[in-house]
């Protein structure tokens, strides 16, 4: 049935062929989707914001070919973005959960906090002042550059500085310095 559907009749806002070609199409597409994302209601979800973008960009869109062979393949790609999404945050959660165990039992080690002082304290002059400006006091960069006179660049390179040496210094505690990296 789906064969018969003009593209130019749904382009043009033929709600009838549009209907006719959702209903002729949908399961199709569904059990599509499911091979991939493994979950009815996903999938379910998927062909239906595959079906409300082809109506929505319907002016826009150019399609060559068989209309299921498009719908298809936004379904397949659709699918494959979900699956992907997943294993992102999968992997953000991992993460996350690891990083969290390790960086509350770095913080509770009173001779991890010894060496964290150390090494701040073993800093050059300059590189330890704008590296508490900016990691314990959380100072941007700019803020940094105009209290101390100095330029953003030579701010950026301080702390980069400040950051390889606390680095080697701390070589053991290498996934608590990751984690401080981001905190500001």
């Amino acid at each position: 049935m789906s064969e018969n559907i003009s593209w130019r009749n749904i382009q043009e806002g033929d709600q009838f062929a549009f209907k006719t070609l959702f209903q002729s199409t949908y399961k199709k597409l569904v059990l599509t989707s499911i091979y991939y994302v493994e979950n009815t209601e996903e999938a379910e979800d998927i062909v239906q914001n595959v079906f409300l973008n082809l109506w929505n960009k319907r002016n826009k869109l150019t399609i060559e070919g068989e209309l299921i062979a498009y719908l298809t393949t936004a379904v397949r790609n659709q699918s494959l973005n979900v699956l992907e999404k997943r294993k992102t945050k999968k992997k953000y959660q991992e993460y996350l959960s690891f990083n969290s165990i390790d960086t509350n039992q770095y913080l509770s080690d009173p001779f991890f906090l010894e060496k964290l002082q150390n090494a701040i304290e073993r800093l050059p002059e300059k590189c330890r002042l704008v590296f508490i400006k900016n990691r314990l006091e959380g100072m941007k960069n700019k803020e940094i550059a105009e209290e101390l006179s100095i330029s953003i660049k030579t701010v950026e390179n301080q702390i980069g500085k400040a950051l390889h040496l606390m680095r080697d210094a701390l070589r053991d505690y290498l996934p608590l310095i990751a984690m401080a990296a981001f905190i500001k």
